[in-house]
């Protein structure tokens, strides 16, 4: 993913933006993950040890999607966009 650069009037505004992009790569790479322990899956139904195992993950992922969301409602409450 490419660096995004905007106009921020304010240091603050900028680090509210690298903590919005940080998670939003978090998230991607947690979902990632969910989808390679997925594409693994050979015989249904799965064991409990690989069903924990998604769990977990899709847990981990969750988070992640969650602290985006966080972060970009913060980003754009701060960037003022709509006003």
């Amino acid at each position: 993913m490419r660096p995004v650069s905007l106009p921020f009037q304010n240091e603050e505004l900028q680090e509210i933006n690298a903590t919005c992009l940080r998670s939003l790569r978090r998230y991607i790479e947690e979902a990632k993950k969910t989808c390679e322990i997925l594409s693994e899956v050979r015989e249904f139904p799965v064991s409990l040890k690989i069903r924990e195992k998604i769990l977990r993950q899709r847990q981990s992922e969750n988070d992640a999607y969650n602290d985006y969301l966080v972060g970009r409602q913060k980003l754009f409450e701060s960037a003022k966009w709509d006003r």
